[in-house]
């Protein structure tokens, strides 16, 4: 390929690019869906997708930081037990950890869809980095959702807030039913 081609191929990726979704766009959803307010809070992020044959991750990394913001869904996992997900993902968690603790904060309903927020700290056996987590988990007719929010740092008191803040405004709609609404 010479440099003309490789220019002109160079173009239309860039033109194909700005006619992708934004965060700015107006957004529809269609069936079951996780909503998520945006933007993030505490500054800019980035975004990166992967798809499993079994799961869809998308994971929002802080710009300049290592925090993540990790939202998983599970769509063959309907209707997921929440207490057994949470305890086989602290169980996982405590195994690499020297010292580690899990502090459920509440399950509710919300939405017509089962809910629970807890929060994990650990001091990786490895490293000797203390991390934090934030982990909310929806129950949905049609999909599993995990959402964790992770720091690497001790996290201060705002930040703690501005994530619980946020987590209170995650939630699972439904458009095709009514009892589930999705905001317009």
């Amino acid at each position: 390929m010479d440099i003309k081609q490789l220019s002109v191929a160079a173009c239309a990726v860039l033109a194909l690019a700005g006619c992708s979704n934004t965060d700015e766009e107006e957004v529809k959803y269609k069936g079951e869906s996780l909503f998520q307010p945006m933007p993030l809070p505490e500054g800019s992020w980035e975004r990166f997708t992967h798809i499993y044959p079994d799961a869809k991750r998308v994971t929002w990394g802080r710009v300049g930081k290592k925090d993540v913001l990790e939202v998983v869904t599970f769509p063959k996992q309907k209707r997921g037990d929440l207490e057994k997900y949470r305890a086989f993902h602290d169980q996982k968690l405590e195994q690499a950890c020297n010292s580690f603790s899990s502090k459920l904060f509440d399950t509710v309903v919300r939405n017509g869809y089962t809910e629970m927020l807890w929060q994990t700290s650990c001091l990786d056996s490895e490293s000797e980095v203390a991390r934090f987590s934030f982990h909310l988990s929806v129950s949905g007719n049609d999909a599993f959702y995990v959402l964790s929010r992770k720091w690497v740092e001790a996290p201060t008191e705002a930040s703690k807030n501005a994530w619980l803040d946020y987590f209170s405004e995650v939630y699972v709609c439904d458009d095709r039913l009514p009892q589930s609404p999705c905001e317009d």
